[in-house]
């Protein structure tokens, strides 16, 4: 039960904290078009296609921090990263300005934890270990054979997130 609430808690923060890193260019990400469907991403994207969780983290973290910390502008970050999200993750993340992330490196291997957290939607969590402490990268798919989508994020205690 403990386990389920830290969860469902790290999914709020998440939220919050998508929310903190509001852009202040003038491109207006209200304008965005919102995912409406999993399914429809262009095999192009890093990742998309990919039904191993751990290689889809990688990718993901890829498009979400890596990307950030390389210095593209925010239409090549979100390019990237936007058909990575679920519709929920989207809406959070296009708030997100990648030139106000801190720089985080990986520090070891990505692993898939033992069992999927007790979170409605998510059916995957991914381990991510950096210099700011372990990462959570919260995953779902429609089915076994689905191509993943990240959900959520759970930053280390006291990560800026």
């Amino acid at each position: 039960m403990n386990r389920n609430l830290s969860l469902l808690a790290a999914l709020a923060i998440t939220v919050a904290i998508g929310l903190t890193g509001c852009r202040s260019d003038d491109t207006d990400p209200a304008k965005a078009t919102p995912a409406t469907s999993s399914s429809a991403v262009s095999p192009s994207v890093a990742g998309a296609n990919e039904t191993d969780a751990v290689a889809f983290a990688k990718a993901f973290w890829t498009a979400f921090n890596d990307n950030a910390n390389a210095g593209l502008n925010y239409d090549q970050w979100w390019a990237a990263l936007k058909p990575l999200l679920t519709p929920n993750a989207a809406a959070v993340h296009v708030y997100d300005d990648p030139r106000t992330f801190p720089k985080v490196t990986v520090t070891g291997d990505f692993s898939e934890a033992p069992e999927p957290p007790d979170v409605p939607g998510v059916t995957a969590e991914v381990y991510v270990p950096t210099n700011e402490g372990r990462y959570s990268l919260y995953l779902s798919r429609a089915d076994k054979t689905a191509p993943w989508r990240l959900e959520g994020i759970g930053f280390p205690e006291g990560a800026q997130g």
